[in-house]
């Protein structure tokens, strides 16, 4: 990214977008290639691969996705009575992406993946709504 630091990486792979961190760009160029293998596989088929693939690989991190409770975080904001209730019933529950100086819910942010993918685009380096985000198309 013509040396601007990479805030986050997100690759639609499986029919579906996941936040990949300090991805080296032979890594990148990996994940594209077996997408692409893939791609005439059902949903079910790729999950089972990739599944298969990934398992044992320890994650690279917690990503940008934050948790919370109205706005405190979701470990010093839950109430033991909530166990066992599904997330989207705690009251006040959201995700929101924090990439920079920019806070992005969930919704949202996938809202506008999901757009460029429509369009294509398969990864996302930095944040859409960044200037230098660059993208790649499949």
């Amino acid at each position: 990214m013509d040396g601007r630091q990479v805030v986050a990486v997100f690759h639609h792979v499986a029919d579906r977008w996941s936040e990949r961190l300090a991805m080296s760009k032979a890594q990148s160029r990996f994940l594209q290639r077996r997408a692409e293998k893939l791609s005439d596989l059902s949903y079910e088929e790729q999950t089972a691969i990739y599944s298969r693939d990934d398992s044992g690989h320890t994650g690279q991190g917690k990503g940008h996705r934050v948790q919370l409770i109205n706005n405190k975080p979701f470990g010093k904001a839950y109430r033991p009575e909530w166990n066992g209730v599904p997330l989207r019933d705690i009251p006040g529950y959201r995700e929101v992406y924090r990439l920079g100086r920019y806070t992005f819910g969930a919704d949202t942010l996938f809202r506008m993946l999901d757009g460029l993918s429509d369009r294509g685009i398969t990864e996302i380096r930095g944040c859409p709504a960044f200037r230098g985000t660059s993208v790649a198309a499949r």
